[in-house]
């Protein structure tokens, strides 16, 4: 439906970025990225660089900063995130119509 802005008709739609721009776009980044450091090693090095600084040992092993936050913060924020996904999913999924198919048929003269 247009909305009258400033003597212009402009549509929600111009205005709002579509869905596959708001989530399938930085989903798809991400899966890539994620697909790349993983295949790469890229964890393995960051966490091989911190032993070695740390006198090749985990000095930092118990310390606030690395076991609450980066590990059992990040394992929470991952959880709530997921769930939060998969809500979204089942709500979308239970307010959308049914699909309807179109038949299309050729008449041949």
């Amino acid at each position: 439906m247009p909305y009258r802005l400033l003597g212009f008709f402009v549509s929600l739609t111009a205005v709002l970025p579509s869905a596959n721009q708001l989530l399938l776009r930085p989903l798809l980044a991400l899966v890539v990225l994620f697909a790349v450091c993983y295949g790469l090693g890229l964890d393995f090095v960051l966490s091989e660089y911190w032993y070695q600084l740390q006198g090749n040992g985990w000095a930092l092993q118990h310390h606030w900063l690395t076991e609450d936050v980066l590990h059992r913060g990040a394992r929470s924020l991952n959880q709530w995130l997921i769930a939060t996904l998969l809500l979204h999913f089942v709500v979308q999924m239970c307010l959308q119509p049914p699909a309807v198919r179109l038949v299309v048929t050729s008449i041949n003269p």
